[in-house]
């Protein structure tokens, strides 16, 4: 990339930070004059179960005492945004209480990890975009209501990390299909996979699209992409099990749950990446691609295998 292909991005994404910002501000303005900027009911459950975290330190029990006792109330969020969240907090509480910290951080927050979210769109696209539509991408992209809303200032929610592991994605897999086989990339593809089924399993609907249309170029012919799909779908499948262990201990592999990443996803993974192995080890015998009528055969008992 040029100096000039740099400083025309560099422009644009200062520009899209200041109108997000300005419109950010605008949100801010004509909110109605309470004593909480939070938004709504969930950015004051994320705040408590980060505050039930700092005063009782017990990691793997997220449930919420307060909320349907004796047992309470166990949401179907994860720790990836608590640990955001906490970690803000603790580097204010050196001038602040952890309280107050946690409440300033997590009304800026959402404004900050849309510029990173913004830095990380350009970076998606730049290799299928002219430079001169940095611009307009960055306009279409602030211009979403949607998008607005989620990184609003004062609405603490792991949507908003999730948006932008959807953009990070998108960047990795464009570069993995458009370039040569790269160990790395298929490795930092899966790991960013595996990390956001770990924020929430809403990341499904990413992966199984990786795999449709990876799938989908092998099984009508397209050459190079059997290890690249295998080394992502390993590298998703051992990332998974980390992060469910780290998130629950032993009991994620043992404790079947579908609003959680859990042993019900690392199973699916398992399988399907057992799938390409068997794929992979066929082409390597044979020293060939495979032929249309295997690959659809193949795609065929896989398939009902896996179902």
């Amino acid at each position: 990339m040029t100096t000039k292909q740099l400083r025309e991005m560099r422009e644009a994404i200062i520009v899209t930070s200041i109108l997000m910002l300005a419109i950010q501000l605008l949100l801010v303005l004509k909110q109605p004059d309470t004593a909480s900027l939070i938004r709504d009911p969930d950015g004051y459950s994320w705040l408590n179960r980060v505050m039930l975290l700092y005063n009782e330190g017990n990691w793997f029990d997220a449930s919420n005492p307060r909320i349907s006792p004796p047992d309470g109330l166990a949401q179907h969020w994860s720790r990836p945004y608590d640990l955001i969240l906490y970690s803000g907090a603790w580097i204010g509480s050196g001038i602040y209480s952890f309280k107050d910290a946690l409440y300033g951080w997590s009304l800026a927050i959402g404004p900050i990890l849309q510029i990173l979210s913004i830095i990380t769109l350009f970076w998606a696209f730049r290799p299928v975009i002219k430079r001169t539509d940095y611009m307009v991408l960055g306009f279409l992209y602030v211009a979403q209501a949607g998008i607005v809303t989620t990184y609003s200032f004062g609405r603490p929610d792991h949507q908003q990390l999730l948006n932008l592991l959807f953009i990070l994605s998108i960047g990795v897999t464009t570069r993995l299909l458009t370039r040569p086989f790269n160990w790395r990339l298929s490795l930092v593809a899966g790991i960013i996979s595996a990390f956001g089924m770990w924020v929430s399993v809403e990341t499904l609907l990413v992966v199984l699209g990786f795999f449709v249309c990876f799938g989908g170029l092998w099984l009508f012919g397209t050459e190079g992409l059997t290890k690249k799909i295998f080394y992502y779908s390993s590298s998703l499948t051992i990332f998974a099990i980390v992060f469910a262990l780290i998130e629950k201990g032993y009991r994620s592999l043992n404790t079947p749950e579908l609003d959680k990443l859990s042993v019900v996803f690392i199973s699916l993974f398992f399988a399907i990446t057992l799938f390409w192995l068997a794929v992979h080890i066929l082409e390597e015998k044979r020293k060939e691609e495979l032929s249309p009528g295997i690959r659809f055969t193949l795609s065929l008992v896989g398939s009902v295998a896996i179902i």
